[in-house]
C-alpha cells in the first residue's frame, strides 16, 4: 500500500514562505536602488561648495595692491579719492584685477565700487584680522558684487598670529557668509605641510625668488615656474601665485635695479604660470628689511618704473 506523504502543515507553510521570500527580495532590490541613488546625490556640503571660476581668473591680469596713501604705523588711511587715482594708474598699465590685504575702512566699503566703476574685471579681497567684525561684515557685503571672485583670509600669519584650527574656522565662516571661494596665503616653503596644502579653495602662496637666493633672472624665472608646477601637481587645485616679484633697490651686492625687475617679469610672463604682480607701489613705511620699500611696479608717487613704462606702452598699442 502506497504511503500517503501529505502533510497539511507543510502544505500550508511552503506557499507562505515563498511569498515572504519574494517580498523580502523585492524589498532588498528597492533598498539597494535607494542607497545607490542616495550615494550619487550631492550632499548639503557639496551643494554649498562655492564655484571657483578658474577660466575667468586666468584671463585677469592681477596685481597685489596696497594704497599709496597708507601707513599703518602712522595711522594714515587712504581716501576714496586717493584709491581712485591709484586704480587709474594701474588700469593704464593694463591691470584688470586687484588683490588686497585688508577689508577694513575704505578698502572694504568703497574699493569694490570704485574698481567696478573704473572697469576692473576682478577682486580678491583680503581679510587681515581673522577676528575683525568690521572686516568680516564688509567682506559679506562686498560678496553681492560679481566683481569679487574670492577672499584671502590672513597673510603669512600661520603659527605666529593664529593657529591652524583658528584659520580653518575663519575660512569656513567667510565661505559660509559670502558664498564665494576662500583661501589663505603663506610662504611657498610652508606648503610642504599637507594640512596647509589642503586648506582653502585654491593655492595662493607668496613666491619670492629673491628670498630664496635666486638672484639671476634666468634662475629666478626657472625656480618660480618650478614652484608653481610643484604646487599644482601636489594639490590638484588651481594655483595663483599671490606675490611674485623683484625689488629694485636695497641690496647693492646683488645688483638690484628696475631693469632687472622688468627682465624678470617679461620672461615670467612668457611661461605657463599664473601669478599676480607684486606689488603695485613702493611702500616707504616698510622698513624691516632694506629691500622692503622697493618692491613696487610704480614708485610711491605713482610714477612708473621701467617695467610699468613697458606695460603702459604695450597696453596703448
Amino acid at each position: 500500500m502506497k504511503q500517503n506523504n501529505f502533510n497539511p502543515i507543510r502544505a500550508f507553510l511552503i506557499p507562505k514562505l515563498k511569498f515572504i521570500a519574494m517580498k523580502s527580495f523585492s524589498f532588498f532590490i528597492v533598498l539597494t536602488l535607494s542607497l545607490v541613488q542616495w550615494s550619487c546625490t550631492p550632499s548639503a556640503e557639496q551643494d554649498q561648495q562655492p564655484f571657483l571660476d578658474e577660466q575667468a581668473i586666468s584671463e585677469i591680469t592681477w596685481v597685489a595692491y596696497a594704497p599709496t596713501i597708507f601707513d599703518p604705523y602712522a595711522g594714515i588711511q587712504p581716501t576714496p579719492e586717493s584709491i581712485t587715482q591709484d586704480l587709474k594708474v594701474l588700469a593704464k598699465a593694463g591691470f584688470t584685477g586687484l588683490i588686497t590685504y585688508g577689508c577694513d575702512g575704505v578698502l572694504g566699503k568703497e574699493l569694490p565700487q570704485i574698481a567696478e566703476k573704473l572697469g576692473f574685471a576682478g577682486l580678491i579681497l583680503g581679510i587681515w584680522n581673522l577676528n575683525s567684525a568690521e572686516e568680516i561684515a564688509n567682506a559679506q557685503k562686498a560678496a553681492k558684487s560679481n566683481l569679487v571672485k574670492g577672499y584671502c583670509v590672513g597673510n603669512e600669519g600661520l603659527g605666529g598670529v593664529y593657529g591652524m584650527n583658528e584659520l580653518r574656522a575663519a575660512i569656513d565662516t567667510v565661505r559660509t557668509l559670502t558664498g564665494k571661494p576662500v583661501t589663505t596665503t603663506e610662504q611657498v616653503e610652508d606648503y610642504a605641510d599637507e594640512n596647509l596644502l589642503g586648506l582653502g579653495d585654491w593655492i595662493f602662496p607668496n613666491v619670492h625668488p629673491y628670498w630664496h637666493e635666486q638672484y639671476d633672472n634666468e634662475a629666478a624665472v626657472k625656480w618660480t615656474v618650478e614652484m608653481y608646477d610643484d604646487l599644482k601637481k601636489r594639490s590638484g587645485k588651481m594655483v595663483l601665485l599671490k606675490e611674485v616679484g623683484f625689488p629694485t633697490a636695497g641690496d647693492d651686492a646683488h645688483h638690484l635695479s628696475e631693469e632687472k625687475q622688468k627682465e624678470y617679469y617679461v620672461a615670467l610672463s612668457s611661461r605657463p604660470c599664473q601669478f599676480a604682480w607684486f606689488e603695485a607701489f613702493d611702500m616707504t613705511w616698510k622698513t624691516h628689511e632694506p629691500v622692503e620699500p622697493y618692491w613696487g611696479l610704480f614708485k610711491a608717487d605713482r610714477s612708473p618704473k621701467q617695467v610699468t613704462e613697458y606695460l603702459i606702452s604695450k597696453n596703448e598699442k
